[in-house]
């Protein structure tokens, strides 16, 4: 009987121990959730979400299938290089606000979460210059009004494809 009652107050004190720490770690991951929402907000414009220098940051090409679909010769006007810079730069500082959080406080948080914000905070903090998408053309950079056309750039070497998202170069 006597380790039974042993065994069940190792199980409270062991259960109150939990419930404090799950108490104290609430408001890190309430933080990290707010500060990890607003880096979210900030678009960079023009950039794959598939950009592995990126991936961590989770960038977002707002619309970009539409404005493929829409015409590549217009996204270039879209966006500065500076702006597709300077977004990915505040969407980093915001970012690197969560993984710090995070890393502050690793106890109240899983692997996953510890090492995607090590990514992040490991990820560059700025951009040293942005290769802006790039229209379909023809091969020899003849910019034909016909591609898209069956024959487009048929006496140009052929059409050349188009990039439609913009590189961020480190």
């Amino acid at each position: 009987m006597l380790a039974i009652l042993a065994g069940l107050g190792t199980w409270v004190w062991s259960s109150l121990q939990d419930y404090n720490r799950e108490q104290g770690c609430q408001s890190h991951r309430e933080q990290a959730n707010r500060l990890d929402e607003k880096a979210r907000e900030i678009r960079v414009p023009l950039v794959s979400s598939f950009d592995p220098a990126v991936t961590e940051l989770q960038l977002e090409a707002a619309d970009l299938e539409q404005k493929v679909i829409e015409g590549i010769a217009e996204l270039g006007g879209t966006a500065a290089p500076d702006e597709v810079a300077d977004a990915y730069s505040d969407r980093w500082a915001a970012a690197n606000q969560a993984a710090s959080e995070v890393l502050n406080h690793q106890n109240c948080f899983n692997q996953r979460e510890r090492d995607r914000a090590k990514h992040i905070r490991d990820a560059p903090d700025s951009v040293a210059s942005v290769t802006m998408p790039e229209p379909a053309r023809c091969a020899d950079g003849w910019l034909s009004p016909s591609i898209g056309r069956q024959g487009a750039c048929s006496h140009h070497g052929g059409v050349a494809p188009a990039r439609p998202w913009a590189i961020l170069n480190f």
